[in-house]
């Protein structure tokens, strides 16, 4: 089974972007976290759990900071 990891970027001019690549379910969880840890140490914030109808995984910043990220996966 494939999924899909996305990391959704959000500005504060209300631009967005997304880039995304397939992963297999053995790699998910490493990819996630690791996706996670680069968008933390690139805008000096925290993670905290996200979940919604674009998949599962983690917001790193908040709609207050000029950008934050939505790092998912998501089966297809």
């Amino acid at each position: 089974m494939m999924l899909s990891l996305a990391i959704y970027t959000f500005g504060e001019f209300g631009g967005s972007s997304v880039r995304s690549r397939d992963v297999s379910a053995a790699e998910a969880d490493a990819a996630l976290e690791e996706a996670t840890r680069d968008a933390e140490r690139d805008s000096g914030r925290v993670r905290s759990a996200y979940s919604g109808d674009l998949g599962r995984g983690f917001q790193v910043g908040n709609g207050l900071d000029p950008t934050y990220k939505l790092i998912l996966l998501s089966r297809y």
